[in-house]
């Protein structure tokens, strides 16, 4: 009786194993009771898990491939619809400067939008080198160590960063050095730990500390958070499902199913060989051309993986995908193709795309402004120029860019909208629409002329894609045309 009594607890302990026979899971309350003192972190915030963002999106990272091609549509949309800054500055020698600045920067912009969007911070810091004059240097947020920041003001005072560099020294040669700098206002101290490389301390010409780009950053936050950090679990999810169904689709491949009434005569009239064995371990179905059966006697069928054997993961798919939507807070129509949205539900996720992408220039608007003021600070020293330091950012100002920033401007703004309208996610209202909030100086007119305006180009397409001899011959065909024309 003890023994049976042993293994009917052991069978119990089992039973509790499961999670259905757990205790029921607590939801943490929303208010908890007061706390003396209060805990305040100001340290800057998490460093980003870059490695792991950037193998992600590039579709690199193990584990996470299949749900790579969710990662790049929204931030590669985004990106376009955003534009450039427009720094506006009511002295007209600073407003130069500033237009210098932008064209020079230009194809950084679209770098900077992504990587704070993946990332959730990108740093820049402005400065002047001998051999390119003002740059834009890139610190990565692995290498920013540590944020001394005021508890007053909640501003940063100084910023430490560690980093390990490896560079080639010679022929097949390399060696591995550390830089540690100290970034003030007024100074930058440099060390490293190599003693070919002399430490140094320099003036910060800028006067403006390393400028983070923060997404989504908290009000007590310097660091900012990834577009997809809410979502990782369910990218994961994702990756696991859609593999899943690969794997299924790939190992069930068509099988061969032969009925014969003599094996041996059969295989000696298909595979030349009287050895059963022998003649199904060499046969290929995807090869053969010719099967030759004794009529009413012998028959071939094929068995193929059943219609409805992934319907399960393909649902789960969708519901994964929209969850993932609904966590980045990314409007489902900027995902491209997969947009599942009809006419009226697009009309409100237009209008949220618009909202999106107005937030995302709003929390960059002061971050562009340090970064201009300190862009403005290292020209006055270079250029032994004087410039005012009030400094507006607009976004898409077409009038107040050169001829080659406007291009990309519209460029990009085209790119982003190309892929939406060839799925049909996109109308022409909706179209119109968009270019004028996000564009209002392109002056396109009223809707009406800007169909006409687009028949038009569709037209002058049509022409130039065709061969004008093939067109004339075809009009001289039908007496539409003559030789001159």
């Amino acid at each position: 009786m003890s023994g049976f009594g042993g293994r009917l607890r052991d069978v119990w302990k089992t039973i509790r194993g499961f999670a259905w026979q757990g205790r029921a899971e607590q939801t943490p309350p929303a208010n908890i009771g007061n706390t003396r003192p209060g805990n305040v972190d100001r340290e800057g915030g998490l460093q980003a898990n870059s490695e792991m963002l950037k193998a992600l999106y590039e579709g690199t990272y193990p584990g996470l491939q299949f749900a790579s091609p969710l990662v790049f549509p929204p931030i590669a949309t985004i990106v376009s619809l955003m534009g450039i800054p427009v720094p506006k500055s009511d002295d007209r020698r600073t407003q130069e400067a500033l237009d210098g600045i932008t064209a020079q920067m230009q194809d950084r912009f679209c770098k900077l939008h992504r990587r704070s969007l993946l990332h959730g911070t990108a740093w820049r810091f402005p400065r002047y080198d001998r051999v390119y004059g003002l740059v834009w240097e890139e610190l990565p947020d692995t290498i920013v160590a540590d944020i001394l920041v005021d508890i007053v003001s909640n501003r940063i005072k100084e910023i430490y960063t560690s980093e390990q560099i490896k560079v080639r020294v010679r022929e097949n040669v390399s060696e591995t050095l550390q830089r540690n700098r100290h970034f003030l206002p007024d100074r930058i101290s440099v060390k490293y730990n190599i003693g070919r490389h002399a430490d140094y301390t320099a003036r910060n010409v800028a006067n403006v500390l390393p400028v983070p780009f923060s997404n989504e950053c908290d009000e007590s936050e310097i660091r900012g958070h990834s577009m997809f950090s809410r979502v990782l679990r369910d990218l994961k999810d994702y990756h696991d499902i859609d593999y899943r169904v690969s794997t299924i689709l790939a190992k069930f491949s068509p099988k061969m199913v032969q009925h014969v009434g003599n094996p041996t005569s059969w295989c000696k009239s298909n595979a030349n060989t009287e050895n059963v064995e022998k003649a199904f371990a060499n046969m290929n179905i995807f090869e053969k051309d010719l099967i030759v059966n004794i009529a009413d006697k012998e028959t071939t069928g094929f068995v193929f993986a059943p219609s409805d054997a992934t319907n399960a993961h393909e649902n789960a798919l969708r519901r994964k995908f929209l969850k993932i939507v609904e966590g980045t807070g990314v409007p489902e129509i900027f995902w491209g193709p997969l947009a599942t949205g009809n006419h009226a539900t697009t009309e409100e996720q237009w209008q949220q795309a618009i909202n999106r992408v107005e937030e995302i220039r709003l929390q960059y608007a002061e971050a562009y402004r340090t970064l201009y003021r300190g862009s403005l600070n290292v020209l006055q020293v270079a250029n032994a120029e004087t410039y005012a330091g009030d400094v507006e950012i607009t976004w898409n100002r077409l009038s107040s860019v050169s001829e080659k920033t406007r291009a990309d401007i519209l460029r990009g703004f085209g790119t982003a909208v190309s892929s939406m309208m060839n799925s049909g996610t996109m109308t022409l209202r909706q179209l119109y629409t968009l270019w004028n909030q996000m564009n209002p100086e392109s002056g396109i007119g009223t809707l009406e002329e800007f169909k006409a305006e687009l028949k038009e180009c569709a037209t002058y397409m049509h022409f130039v894609k065709d061969d004008p001899l093939m067109e004339a011959d075809r009009l001289n065909a039908e007496g539409g045309g003559s030789d001159d024309e």
